[in-house]
């Protein structure tokens, strides 16, 4: 890990008097952030459409910055395997040193055999990098950074990256090592780790494979539950039927229940955020209006998840809207990231399967604590 960052800030530091100038061109990104970004929903990782390499056993490596600007924060991050990462260092810190920041987000400017196109949804822009040893893709998402300590948030964010590899969870006092600390215009926090390329690495399902699949019936019978160790800091029971999905961006694992044309999606995420906010935009999602925080801790409950302390909630469409869907969710902290844990879908199949998720919630047991 002290030999990537050393790799990648000894590239920083040389550029600063060697570069040529017909070795990069301007590039300004036209489309700005949209304007409905926001990180704790996890709803809002099916809206992020990213086309993730094939599965691979192969050492893959992740690179990164971090930069907080304003009220938001930029995440800028290339994956792809470590041959083919490790040979666009010296580009990436050329392109690091070139960011700044307009009020229509960053600008850069782009190396040779890189290609920016403008983002859609959740993205602001995906750049394509045209390697020797394979063609590569680096995404540039934004988020609010809300308010509250930026190590929590980085912490939750560094560690939010090393799930997506399939590595445990660092502590707040282990992040220096992790994610070092430069100024070049704008401060950033630089990332590199090297895991490997997985199906649920690069974004889809972690638990792919594991549940049964069985269409939800009627009525709720006892429920066969598998034990499942994904590549999450805590073990679950996975209730049959529960069919593994396609994961988003900042979704850890995803879950649908048909039964017939009825369907609820179940979604694990840990990005963070404001709780009324959240909370207030899961009323919006099934067509409820907006309560104050007074108001909304009467609609809470507070629950233990593996010991720690969280918060339930139970938000029903009203009889009026179509579709009529209900969202149950549960909020909890744990080993420095806040992890939301969401169904979604039809009203009435929401309510057959709510003694499931229930189960689902109180069979996790975070390892590491």
């Amino acid at each position: 890990m002290r030999l990537g960052f050393v790799a990648l800030l000894a590239a920083i530091s040389i550029l600063a008097g060697c570069q040529k100038p017909d070795e990069i061109r301007q590039y300004t990104v036209a489309k700005p952030p949209p304007r409905e970004i926001r990180p704790a929903d996890s709803s809002i990782d099916s809206k992020v459409s990213t086309a993730a390499p094939a599965a691979t056993d192969e050492p893959a490596q992740l690179v990164g910055a971090i930069i907080p600007h304003g009220k938001m924060t930029w995440f800028f991050k290339l994956t792809g395997p470590s041959q083919a990462v490790e040979s666009q260092m010296k580009p990436f810190a050329m392109f690091l040193r070139s960011i700044t920041f307009s009020d229509k987000g960053p600008d850069w400017a782009l190396p040779d055999g890189w290609e920016a196109e403008a983002g859609s949804q959740m993205r602001f822009a995906t750049i394509r990098i045209a390697a020797d040893e394979g063609p590569l893709e680096m995404s540039v998402i934004p988020l609010p950074t809300g308010e509250g300590s930026f190590d929590a948030y980085l912490l939750s964010n560094v560690n939010r990256w090393r799930g997506q590899f399939g590595l445990e969870p660092i502590a707040e006092d282990q992040l220096a090592e992790h994610a070092h600390k430069i100024e070049l215009g704008e401060t950033m926090w630089l990332v590199k780790f090297e895991g490997h390329m997985t199906q649920s690495g690069m974004g889809a399902a972690p638990f792919a494979g594991k549940a049964a699949a069985k269409p939800a019936t009627g009525e709720r019978k006892p429920q066969a539950a598998e034990s499942v160790r994904a590549p999450l800091p805590f073990d679950c029971q996975i209730p049959t039927g529960w069919v593994a999905g396609q994961a988003g961006q900042f979704q850890q694992a995803v879950y649908d229940v048909h039964d017939g044309d009825r369907k609820v999606t179940i979604s694990i995420s840990a990005v963070g955020g404001d709780l009324v906010e959240n909370v207030n935009r899961w009323r919006e999602q099934v067509q409820l209006s907006r309560l104050e925080a007074t108001d909304l801790e009467k609609e809470m409950r507070k629950v233990k998840v593996d010991g720690h302390d969280g918060i339930s909630v139970e938000a029903i469409g009203p009889e009026t809207a179509k579709p009529r869907e209900t969202i149950l969710g549960v909020i909890v902290e744990a080993q420095g990231r806040q992890w939301f844990l969401k169904l979604r879908g039809d009203a009435e199949l929401a309510a057959r399967e709510k003694p499931n998720f229930e189960d689902f919630v109180q069979s996790i047991r975070f390892r590491g604590k």
